[in-house]
């Protein structure tokens, strides 16, 4: 195995390093069906079942990254979350505090971008406390429902999208409504959390942030659920009652009433961010603290960690590189920026580099992503740009040649597996 600039690289993998923190970790562009496995389902964690033992679902469909690329997407049945109505939701655990930051699309079922036809169907970011229940019966005790969630989409008008923003305690649930327009099924949803205070923010632009509520929660744990819910046609599911949602699917195999679930929620990323405050601000309580100020703390857009418009791999047809139904946006070329997603489940194939690829601008395997590269083919990424980075999260085999150009100052990082083969090479050259 020949390598050059080793010294290079150890420096360069020590400082990236600090990139990656606990809250990095759980962040998703989205970009592969796999990723689905990392999210957790409250129906599966919490037990909860039909009485015909099958689990209540209140999901009819969703996935990542196949009806939507580079989305999580949803479509309930008829649910929602109320009081000790407990609806879908999924999520990731995460302890501390952290700012979590995501894009909502919401429309009809049909795919049209207009308000829900039933009231209370909505789709966003919801915070809640784990309830340790497991296969609760007859709808599972009352009062043990702690969140708050932000939601978009229609709450009681037809004819303009809404948000809808609910603390509920201990099963009693306190909501709020904002108009947003009527032509605004999209929007940037962000929650912050700092020790007992949550705060919600929006934005329409990803640049500009408005805050909309915050709650003071001190019975939140340090570790919480944070995720996404969708929920559709309150009138049924309050006609139904909150022990019969629970324990049930509530669609025309419970009974033959009129249902109208008319929801899709699309999410396009969950980012996970660390509190990092100035220590000015460390002490402050959030709750009083003015909204100009909240504003210039949490006023920043939300970024991914490789620039828009890369190529992204989607290995749907075949693990060829060459072959242009693998890719988001068509065959990578020079100067892109390329990115391999998780592909450890059967939708996704592994990538298999059989060529020499042009000089890539970028280069970033995600966790879970697997790539193999032929003798005598080599991988060019050159550094030159700015933000430029080539970060490896996944698992390389390397019979081919590895040349990254221009390193020095940008990130360079093989945080996984890097396997070079005898007569493989890894040049990094400054």
């Amino acid at each position: 195995m020949n390598i050059r600039g080793i010294l290079l690289v150890f420096y360069l993998m020590s400082m990236a390093g600090f990139l990656w923190s606990q809250h990095s970790a759980l962040n998703d562009e989205f970009n592969s069906p796999c990723n689905l496995s990392n999210w957790q389902n409250i129906t599966q964690i919490e037990g909860w079942m039909t009485p015909g033992g099958q689990p209540a679902e209140h999901l009819e469909e969703h996935d990542i990254s196949f009806t939507y690329p580079g989305e999580l997407y949803m479509m309930p049945w008829t649910s929602s979350w109320y009081a000790n109505w407990r609806g879908v939701l999924l999520f990731k655990e995460i302890s501390g505090n952290f700012i979590v930051t995501t894009h909502i699309t919401v429309t009809q079922r049909d795919g049209d971008a207009l308000p829900p036809s039933s009231d209370y169907s909505l789709a966003g970011l919801m915070i809640r406390t784990p309830t340790g229940i497991f296969n609760p019966i007859n709808g599972g005790p009352s009062g043990i429902q702690n969140y708050i969630f932000a939601a978009m989409g229609r709450a009681t008008s037809s004819t303009q999208f809404q948000l809808e923003i609910k603390t509920t305690r201990n099963g009693a649930s306190m909501l709020g409504i904002q108009n947003i327009g009527a032509g605004n099924n999209d929007i940037y949803m962000r929650m912050v959390r700092k020790d007992s205070v949550v705060v919600v923010l929006s934005s329409e632009d990803n640049l500009n942030w408005r805050l909309r509520e915050r709650f003071l929660r001190p019975d939140f744990p340090d570790t919480v659920q944070m995720g996404f819910v969708t929920y559709t046609d309150w009138d049924n599911v309050s006609a139904v009652g909150w022990q019969e949602q629970n324990n049930n699917i509530l669609n025309n195999n419970y009974d033959a009433r009129p249902w109208d679930p008319d929801l899709i929620g699309r999410f396009e990323f969950a980012r996970f961010e660390a509190l990092n405050l100035d220590s000015l601000y460390e002490n402050e309580n959030f709750m009083i603290l003015d909204t100009s100020t909240i504003r210039t703390l949490f006023d920043h857009s939300s970024v991914p960690i490789y620039p828009a418009g890369s190529k992204i791999w989607s290995g749907i047809s075949s693990n060829d590189w060459t072959d242009p139904g693998n890719w988001h946006g068509g065959l990578p070329g020079t100067g892109d920026h390329v990115v391999i997603p998780n592909c450890s489940c059967s939708n996704v194939n592994s990538l298999f580099i059989n060529a020499d690829t042009p000089v890539l601008a970028g280069f970033h395997l995600e966790e879970g992503a697997n790539m193999e590269i032929s003798p005598a083919v080599t991988l060019q990424v050159d550094l030159q740009n700015p933000g430029s980075a080539f970060v490896n999260q996944g698992n390389i085999t390397n019979y081919g040649t590895i040349l990254i150009n221009n390193a020095l100052g940008r990130d360079v990082a093989t945080l996984s597996s890097l396997n070079n083969q005898p007569g493989a090479q890894l040049i990094i050259e400054e």
